[in-house]
């Protein structure tokens, strides 16, 4: 049995994202699914998504630094189910099947790779800890991943202080030991971005190719001049069209 995760906490983002995350996944996934939704707060969600606690492991530290840690918790607290599993981040589209995706076999924690931005980025803004890495959509198997929970364990003191964030902790530490797979060009684009630089950077475009658009807007600090930062419940056209007809499965 493949399991699917989501984490929800706060007031930024409504039943509707999980909900409707939840509905995608039965259309464009074709094997049977466990679907949880770790949240404070699980009014107004469908019945059929399992509830648990956000994870505390981490919480003596401020949540600005290691944004999303959270994460971290899942190769730890589902490492004794078996088969494969992904975690989604709730400004997501998915727009194709991805079961050829979440059932291949994983050696590695895979993660999306930020095609489109430079490369060379990370180095050129190494004092800003830029990163190409992104968590939006991470899928692994069985216990795969636990060994990297452990070593934020053993190194949390240094490494609270030192990342902002869970994908700047991932790209700094764990992407260096070659300790990550990410997915393969062609699957995961960018809505306020593109898709793959420097060919094609143009924002809010329609890719039917493509597996998943993210609708992420971490960037609005930097963001280039044509760049949009558009919230998923934002959206008009293709994307409102195809987030809202989830409702009717």
């Amino acid at each position: 049995m493949t399991n699917f995760y989501c984490l929800k906490w706060g007031t930024k983002y409504n039943r509707l994202y999980v909900n409707r995350l939840f509905k995608s996944l039965k259309k464009h996934y074709n094997n049977p699914f466990n679907f949880t939704c770790l949240t404070d707060n699980s009014t107004g969600i469908d019945p059929d998504i399992k509830i648990e606690s956000i994870p505390d492991d981490f919480s003596e530290f401020p949540r600005t630094q290691i944004f999303t840690s959270e994460k971290m918790c899942y190769f730890d607290r589902y490492k004794h189910i078996p088969g494969p599993k992904a975690w989604f981040d709730l400004d997501i589209l998915i727009q194709n099947n991805i079961t050829d995706l979440v059932d291949r076999k994983k050696n590695k924690v895979t993660y999306i790779w930020n095609y489109w931005r430079n490369d060379e980025a990370a180095k050129i803004n190494y004092g800003y800890m830029t990163t190409p890495i992104n968590s939006s959509f991470v899928s692994w198997q069985d216990d795969v991943g636990f060994d990297m929970y452990e070593r934020l364990v053993r190194n949390k003191e240094k490494a609270f202080f030192t990342y902002p964030s869970y994908d700047k902790y991932l790209f700094y530490q764990e992407h260096r030991k070659n300790n990550l797979d990410f997915w393969e060009q062609g699957i995961v684009y960018n809505y306020n971005i593109g898709c793959k630089y420097p060919d094609d950077l143009n924002p809010t475009e329609y890719r039917s190719d493509y597996k998943i658009c993210l609708f992420n807007t971490s960037h609005k600090k930097w963001a280039k001049p044509n760049e949009t930062h558009v919230e998923l419940h934002e959206a008009k056209g293709w994307a409102l069209d195809m987030w809202s007809s989830y409702d009717r499965i």
